[in-house]
């Protein structure tokens, strides 16, 4: 499964903490139309995707993690709205490839926020200090640029790997 597939790489390359890693999980239930994702080790970090209705619900109180989250829904084309408890989403005319990609990102994002160096300056690999910055950037555009870079990365090998 695509998510399944992005948390491994996003995991490969060391940006989640160890214990947000060891709590994630997707049940999907097709006859549903229904996506539910543990998105992160907090009680309540979790989100909801009704592909019937193409609603996306994510659930976080991290401010500014909602920010970039709604940054990168929005990036594959769906409408979302910021609310205290996370963002919500119609995702009528997004590309759910991205959106479930997206969904990987979130975890441990709270960390990568709070120093950028610490957890992307080994990543030199993925040109992420020469494409986003020096760190020194808002920590939010930052986080954006270098997440969406690496999304695009499992993007391309993915599209390499046997089917």
């Amino acid at each position: 499964m695509l998510w399944d597939d992005t948390v491994s790489f996003l995991e490969q390359l060391g940006l989640y903490s160890g214990e947000d890693a060891r709590d994630l999980a997707c049940v999907a239930m097709p006859k549903r139309g229904v996506v539910e994702l543990r998105v992160g080790s907090a009680a309540g970090h979790r989100t909801h995707v009704d592909l019937n209705n193409k609603t996306l619900e994510y659930y976080d109180r991290d401010r500014n993690v909602n920010r970039v989250m709604k940054r990168l829904f929005e990036s594959s084309g769906a409408r979302c709205k910021l609310r205290e408890d996370g963002v919500f989403c119609d995702i009528s005319n997004a590309d759910l490839e991205g959106i479930f990609a997206s969904l990987a990102a979130p975890t441990s994002m709270d960390y990568r926020l709070g120093d950028p160096k610490a957890w992307w300056a080994k990543k030199k690999t993925y040109h992420i200090w020469e494409k986003c910055g020096d760190g020194h950037v808002d920590s939010e555009d930052f986080e954006f640029c270098a997440i969406s870079e690496v999304l695009s990365d499992a993007k391309r090998l993915r599209s390499f790997a046997p089917r």
